[in-house]
């Protein structure tokens, strides 16, 4: 997915990420859940959507405090080419050290008329809380209420993707891929 509306997410979810592209206003944002789920596709959909220039960093790479002082610090600090806000996504923040993560909130506040933060993380126990409550959180810990209506975006953006590149395909092999990830998916879709 390139942008929000793209996403696989509870309608909820998706709900709330499009009321912020569409404000044109970001708060920085906490993304937490499983890996794999789409925290870090989400971040930059919104960062295409609001048209921002983005600076990524990995966090299970770039973990001291030298990188935050040096590649965050430095980019968050100037101007946008663009003209707009920039924005850091830090993918596996939760790998930052607490020196780094204490930097980031100092960084957090200096440069808020002028850069955002999207925090991507697996573990939020390991984000100190002063990064907590200078962000909104949201949960890609999708309950159990939502699995039925995941599989069916799953299923038909498989289909989808298959009909617009003209591949022949059968559904019932699409649902055991997504029943791979899904046990009771044939259920559904029969």
């Amino acid at each position: 997915p390139l942008n929000i509306q793209d996403i696989i997410a509870p309608k909820d979810t998706v709900k709330l990420l499009n009321k912020i592209v569409s404000s044109g206003e970001m708060p920085n944002l906490l993304l937490y859940g499983s890996a794999g789920i789409g925290k870090t596709t989400t971040a930059r959909a919104i960062g295409k959507d609001l048209q921002m220039d983005v600076k990524y960093i990995n966090g299970s790479l770039e973990t001291s405090i030298d990188n935050i002082r040096n590649d965050v610090r430095t980019f968050a600090t100037t101007n946008s080419l663009m003209g707009g806000k920039k924005l850091v996504i830090l993918d596996e923040a939760d790998r930052i050290s607490a020196q780094g993560q204490d930097a980031l909130k100092v960084v957090l506040e200096e440069t808020a008329d002028i850069a955002r933060f999207i925090f991507c993380t697996n573990n939020m126990q390991k984000i100190i809380d002063p990064l907590h409550s200078r962000c909104s959180l949201i949960s890609f810990n999708y309950a159990s209420k939502h699995t039925k209506e995941i599989m069916l975006q799953y299923f038909k953006r498989v289909c989808f993707i298959l009909d617009n590149e003209q591949v022949p395909y059968d559904k019932k092999l699409i649902a055991g891929f997504i029943q791979n990830l899904y046990p009771d998916f044939r259920k559904i879709i029969n």
